[in-house]
C-alpha cells in the first residue's frame, strides 16, 4: 500500500504502516514499504482536516486495486478526533481507523480469491444472521467470519445455495462484575434442508467498552476462534455422513 494522500505528513506513513500491519494480524501479506510488490494495491485518500478546529470528521477513502488496476472494492470511513491527534499521528486514532477498515479490505481480497481459485472439491458455506451483536457488529462479525472460512479452504458463497451449509450466529452480552462483561457467541452450523449438524460455542471475558467503536479488531479474534472450531464440526460432519466400516 501507499501513503495516504491528503493525509498531514505526520499521520500518512504510520497509518499506512499500522493498516498493513492490521491486514498481517489477519494472515495477509501487506507492506507500506515502496519496495513491496504484491497481487493488490491499497490506495487510501483523507480529506485533510482543518487546521482552526480543534475536533474534526474526517472522511477516508480506501480503494483496492489488482495487478491490471481494475477496482476490487472501495469503502469509505468516517473517524472524528482531536485536529492534534491527526496532525501528529496519535496512535488511537490510527488503532480506530484500522480496526473498522481492516475486516472490510480482508472481505474484498477473500471474495477475489474465491473468485481466482477454482470452486471444485471445497465445502460450500454461507454466513447467514448473525443476531445480538451490539453496537452494529453483526455485519463486521460476518465479514471476518466469512473471511477466515476461505482463508481454511472453504467456499464461501455470498448467499445459501442449494448445496451450501448455512452458518449463524448469536451473540450475547452481558455484565460479569465491574467493569468487566461477558461476551458469548454460539454458531450453529445447517445443511442445506436445515437439519442442524452442529454447534460451535465461544464465550471470553472482556473490558466493559471494550465493543464500542472497536468491533472489527474483536471481530477477527473471535472468527478466527470459530473458524477453527466450525472446519473441525464440518470434517467430523463429513467422516460421519461416509461411515466407518468394520473388519
Amino acid at each position: 500500500m501507499t501513503p495516504i494522500v491528503g493525509a498531514p505528513d505526520a499521520i500518512a506513513m504510520p497509518l499506512a504502516d499500522g493498516l498493513a500491519g492490521g491486514l498481517r494480524d489477519a494472515n495477509i501479506a501487506a507492506s507500506a514499504a515502496p519496495e513491496f510488490t504484491g497481487g493488490y494495491t491499497l490506495l487510501g485518500k483523507m480529506d485533510p482536516p482543518d487546521d482552526a478546529a480543534k475536533v474534526a470528521e474526517i472522511k477516508i477513502t480506501w480503494r483496492l486495486i489488482d495487478s491490471a488496476g481494475a477496482t476490487v472494492g472501495s469503502i469509505e470511513q468516517k473517524v472524528s478526533g482531536s485536529v492534534e491527534g491527526w496532525q501528529t499521528a496519535d496512535p488511537k486514532l490510527i488503532d480506530i481507523v484500522t480496526a473498522k477498515a481492516v475486516p472490510e479490505i480482508a472481505a474484498f481480497l477473500q471474495d477475489a480469491r474465491q473468485e481466482a481459485v477454482p470452486a471444485e472439491q471445497k465445502i460450500k458455506v454461507s454466513v447467514g444472521t448473525i443476531k445480538g451483536a451490539p453496537e452494529g457488529g453483526g455485519a463486521t462479525l460476518k465479514r471476518a467470519l466469512a473471511h477466515h472460512l476461505g482463508q481454511s479452504g472453504l467456499q464461501v458463497d455470498k448467499t445459501a445455495t442449494s448445496d451450501s451449509l448455512l452458518i449463524e450466529g448469536d451473540v450475547e452480552l452481558t455484565g460479569l462484575r465491574p467493569g468487566e462483561q461477558r461476551l458469548a457467541v454460539v454458531w450453529v452450523v445447517l445443511d442445506a434442508n436445515g437439519k442442524e449438524l452442529g454447534k460451535v460455542r465461544q464465550a471470553n471475558a472482556i473490558p466493559a467498552g471494550t465493543l464500542k467503536n472497536q468491533w472489527g479488531e474483536v471481530a477477527f479474534a473471535i472468527a478466527g476462534g470459530a473458524s477453527s472450531g466450525i472446519v473441525d464440526l464440518l470434517k467430523r460432519s463429513q467422516i460421519e455422513s461416509r461411515g466407518i466400516g468394520a473388519g
